[in-house]
């Protein structure tokens, strides 16, 4: 009986458990959209290659006169034809900052939708290294502008589990 309760505890201990998990990606260089993603799985078969995706970034001054900027992102990663899994979010931010005396309602709008690909390749099971490009990205400003191939810089990626 010892050896049996010896053996399934050294098995519990062996192995992992967790109940939920989530990739962080972020860029290895400051840009002025939110500094990282996090990627959210959904369940079921029928989701499989679909996540979540949400980021969220602030700059807080240390002068109070000075406004503060605020950052928000999110959309879905799914299959795209001739691309593979990619990235398309909305990215939010607030009109003209915000000072500590005026009320933030109504202050944030709807920036731009893009498209944006991460290749990275495994360093370790937990942590990878490669690249981050946004593709296409179109402002929904009022600007009437398209960017092609927007950006491509370095970025780490990390699976958390909790």
């Amino acid at each position: 009986m010892k050896k049996i309760c010896g053996v399934l505890f050294g098995i519990f201990l062996s192995t992992q458990v967790y109940g939920f998990g989530v990739n962080l990606v972020t860029e290895l260089i400051g840009q002025s959209r939110p500094a990282g993603k996090i990627y959210v799985p959904l369940p079921g078969k029928a989701f499989e290659e679909v996540s979540l995706v949400a980021g969220l970034s602030a700059a807080i001054p240390a002068d109070k006169d000075k406004e503060l900027d605020a950052q928000v992102l999110i959309g879905v990663s799914t299959p795209v034809p001739l691309i593979g899994i990619a990235d398309w979010y909305l990215s939010f931010e607030n009109a003209n900052g915000m000072t500590p005396n005026t009320r933030p309602g109504g202050d944030f709008y709807c920036k731009s939708l893009s498209l944006s690909k991460s290749i990275l390749y495994p360093l370790t099971d937990k942590i990878q290294l490669g690249v981050n490009m946004v593709l296409l990205s179109v402002a929904l400003d009022g600007t009437k502008v398209v960017y092609v191939m927007q950006s491509v810089a370095p970025a780490i990626g990390l699976r958390v589990n909790f």
